[in-house]
């Protein structure tokens, strides 16, 4: 049985804490002492028998039980520190943790999961057996599946808890239970010897006597006493990270779940699912599982889920080349290099430190010349000079194109998006100029709801548009000028999916689009 409360955790160190500070000075004060006598006698000032025997039980005893007791009041500090950092470590799981109540509560939830379990095996039974149980159960089966499921992954997750709680409590248990011993026993030597020199006595010589039958190994004990202030080495192996594939019941498409350690984890498999609904099966399909295992193991996945980052289709097709011929990890630690070296570049074409690389991750010149190769072929396959701007990008530029619900397609001349905002009975929420380049501003606005019969609401409602627009002013900058701009950010630009996002030379950012082979659209932004 193992009980935690954060309480008497926090009162132990905080009672430590101030016990080690006077502890510490005190020490402090008579090792100063100590050896100031030891100074004093040596010096001859002070000479004879009586001050010889002095010397000789400060010199062979009292000192090196100070010097030893200090280092106990130093280990005591540093095992202090490593109970508080076991104590950091488990009073996440709760402020109170008691194992005999976990493992009840462990208990009931197990006997919970097999009753839903029963119940989605006898609703699959149904479903099964469609022409026996009638087309009323199996449709009740099939909508009762769904909340089944959930429940299930809920309590596996309250499951899964719960097992974490009583590991944090073993390990905490384990790790600090051969803390402050060794200081202990140092100091329990230390008293047995302080008890014995208190009855010692000098002779008339200057020797030294301690009582008859007095145990002296106190002494040896006390100087062959080694200090650790370590916590134990955890038990537990490094997580085994798994991808397994479910199929419904002939309902359609296969959908991957990530187990950790054997049992399901509800974040990676809720990120990796939607890392594929973002980026594509398609790019990811002829990957191997156990190098998606290994993105979700090292966090990997969270990168996909950035709109920002450039971890992209062309990143996925550059990465699965790396596959060919390097092992999972090898080829997932060049690839984070490589990608880090890109978020670093300026513009143009990146020049990449391959030997430095290399080195860093002990690849082998054969294997560096390959490298070498595949970053070439990476390197022009990203260029973008030869991907040609679509007729229409002048047009969607400077003219609107379209008004749904959700905002104004194209116009991002000013007159002409006002012209057009207006005539829809819109309405603009905010303005934000560019920082630095006159005549450039972002709008947010909303337009007015229609009504089943296709005609605005009276009274009227408005929805904020999803797609706030950058314009330009024409007064200011001509539609000639915002798009050779625009030419010149889609030249120096980086690729991820269909989008193409670059600045121009002035620091204006542009973002584009494209199909078919075309850079289709382009428009300056802001953020």
């Amino acid at each position: 049985m193992v009980i935690y409360n954060s309480g008497d955790s926090q009162n132990l160190i905080s009672a430590l804490e101030t016990n080690l500070s006077g502890a510490q000075q005190i020490f402090d004060r008579l090792s100063k002492g100590s050896q100031h006598l030891i100074g004093v006698l040596d010096s001859g000032t002070l000479s004879g028998a009586a001050y010889n025997a002095g010397k000789n039980l400060f010199v062979a005893y009292i000192n090196p039980m100070l010097q030893k007791l200090n280092q106990a009041i130093s280990d005591i500090q540093g095992d202090l520190r490593a109970y508080k950092s076991a104590d950091s470590a488990v009073s996440r799981y709760g402020t109170h943790l008691d194992s005999d109540q976990i493992e009840h509560l462990l208990r009931l939830t197990n006997h919970m999961i097999q009753l839903l379990e029963d119940k989605i095996r006898a609703d699959k039974d149904f479903i099964n057996n469609f022409l026996s149980g009638g087309f009323e159960k199996v449709g009740g089966a099939l909508a009762e599946l769904p909340q089944l499921y959930e429940q299930l992954d809920n309590l596996k997750e309250i499951k899964a808890t719960r097992e974490n709680e009583l590991r944090a409590l073993e390990e905490f248990k384990y790790s600090t239970n051969s803390l402050f011993k060794d200081s202990a026993k140092a100091f329990d030597s230390a008293m047995k010897g302080v008890a014995i020199i208190n009855q010692s006595s000098a002779s008339a010589d200057g020797t030294i006597t301690f009582p008859a039958g007095a145990d002296m190994s106190w002494l040896k004990k006390l100087s062959n006493e080694k200090f650790s202030s370590s916590l134990l080495g955890s038990k537990s192996k490094a997580d085994k990270v798994e991808i397994k594939w479910s199929v419904m019941n002939g309902m359609g498409e296969s959908f991957p779940t990530v187990y950790v350690n054997g049992k399901i984890d509800k974040e990676k498999t809720k990120n990796l699912r939607l890392a594929i609904a973002k980026v594509g099966w398609a790019n990811l399909k002829d990957l191997a599982p156990e190098l998606i295992a290994e993105l979700v193991g090292v966090n990997d996945v969270k990168t996909l889920l950035d709109s920002d980052a450039s971890f992209s289709k062309q990143s996925l097709s550059f990465l699965s080349l790396l596959l060919t011929y390097f092992p999972v990890k090898k080829a997932v630690n060049l690839y984070k290099a490589m990608e880090t070296a890109r978020m670093l570049e300026k513009g143009g074409d990146l020049a990449l430190d391959l030997a430095k690389i290399s080195k860093t991750f002990g690849i082998t010149e054969k294997e560096a010349k390959v490298l070498s190769e595949m970053w070439e072929a990476e390197r022009i396959a990203n260029k973008l000079d030869d991907i040609p701007i679509g007729s229409n990008a002048a047009n969607h530029l400077k003219n609107v194109e379209g008004v749904t619900k959700r905002g104004i397609s194209g116009g991002h001349n000013a007159n002409a998006f006002l012209g057009s905002l207006d005539d829809v009975g819109g309405r603009i929420v905010s303005e934000t100029p560019h920082s630095s380049i006159p005549g450039i501003k972002n709008i947010e606005y909303e337009i007015p709801l229609k009504g089943v019969d296709g005609k605005p609401m009276v009274p009227p409602k408005y929805r904020v548009s999803d797609y706030p627009k950058t314009v330009y002013d024409p007064n200011i900058i001509s539609d000639k000028q915002i798009y050779e701009w625009g030419q010149e950010a889609m030249q120096n630009g980086t690729v991820e999916g269909n989008q193409i996002t670059g600045t121009a030379s002035n620091g204006l950012k542009y973002v584009g689009h494209i199909r078919d082979g075309q850079i289709t659209d382009f428009f300056p932004i802001i953020n």
